[in-house]
């Protein structure tokens, strides 16, 4: 899987797979006390490269609670250095990541609200001399459709 590849996935996993189990454990606690919660149903997702918008656009139903994408991308990554500082409306990170031999550094963004999520990453690569800028924006757009199956993280 290439870089830019991975970004995406682990990128979109951590805005649409945001559901957590019930009750909440004890980081989503936390999470719900720093404020970084987000309301239940049908979230749709959107991302967009150097400016430009990728063709799909990603929808699930997530349960509410709180969640911390930084940490599920961390971890999906294999980012072995991650530094965060909280903002008022959520915080700035950056991270330090190897994966098969290429290591990649991200500085960004993310932005909380009930019903809003937006995350923005500036990437890079040894040895590639050109940065990837990511943004993604999901949003709740309505309740969960009968039947529909939720998102699990």
């Amino acid at each position: 899987m290439t870089l830019t590849r991975l970004l995406i996935v682990a990128a979109l996993g951590a805005v649409i797979g945001v559901a957590g189990c019930s009750p909440p454990s004890e980081p989503a606690r936390q999470g719900a006390a720093a404020g970084k919660l987000h309301e239940a149903g049908l979230w749709e997702t959107r991302v967009f490269i150097g400016g430009e918008q990728m063709p799909d656009v990603a929808r699930a139903c997530v349960r509410s609670g709180a969640f911390d994408p930084l940490a599920r991308f961390a971890r999906d990554a294999g980012c072995a250095k991650v530094t965060r500082s909280d903002t008022a409306r959520g915080y700035t990170f950056t991270t330090v990541c190897t994966q098969d031999g290429v290591t990649s550094r991200t500085t960004g963004s993310a932005e909380f609200s009930p019903a809003r999520i937006v995350i923005a990453t500036r990437s890079s690569m040894d040895g590639v001399d050109q940065a990837m800028h990511m943004r993604l924006e999901s949003r709740k757009i309505g309740p969960c459709p009968a039947g529909t199956p939720w998102e699990s993280d």
